[in-house]
């Protein structure tokens, strides 16, 4: 890939993070608020205080990146950093699937399970420029969600964890 077009990809990928501060920030919010239906407080909070840490740290790298000049911008370093913190973003979004892990609530699986097809639809806008960003962000999502369903033991679950798997490989 040559460079220039690898610089507008990452850009590409750098104006969607800072376009949507908002929105992602105020998801998160709702999650850790729905998810108090069947967790602890403590962990919804906990989980929602790494979401917005995360966050931090990727935005934090975006600025930074549309405010280097792009003769002194280093592809290989930049990507590397923005592979970093989307790979910690991912992992702790993938941490929703453990809030409540013990939970029986029917609904609690259903919700989870929608909140992944959520993400990865807004994951999937705003990576798909970058795919090993897209991957890194995606993947530990996806495989917490099929984790959670799988371990409930019933084929209703097992269903679900495939529709994941599917949802993932579709998007």
């Amino acid at each position: 890939v040559k460079p220039e077009f690898e610089h507008e990809m990452m850009l590409m990928f750098v104006r969607n993070e800072l376009s949507a501060v908002a929105t992602i920030q105020l998801l998160a919010v709702i999650f850790s608020l729905a998810s108090m239906f069947w967790a602890t407080k403590t962990e919804a909070i906990l989980w929602l205080a790494l979401v917005i840490g995360a966050k931090v740290i990727l935005l934090e790298l975006c600025r930074r990146y549309v405010a280097t000049p792009r003769s002194e911008i280093n592809l290989k370093v930049w990507r590397r950093r923005l592979l970093l913190a989307e790979t910690i973003n991912g992992v702790v979004w993938a941490g929703f699937a453990l809030v409540g892990l013990g939970a029986t609530d029917p609904s609690s699986h259903v919700f989870i399970f929608a909140s992944l097809i959520v993400v990865l639809a807004i994951r999937m806008t705003f990576a798909s420029t970058v795919l090993p960003i897209l991957y890194v962000g995606t993947i530990p999502m996806t495989v917490a969600v099929v984790f959670r369903l799988l371990l409930l033991g019933h084929p209703f679950y097992w269903a679900m964890a495939s529709m994941a798997l599917g949802v993932h490989v579709y998007f």
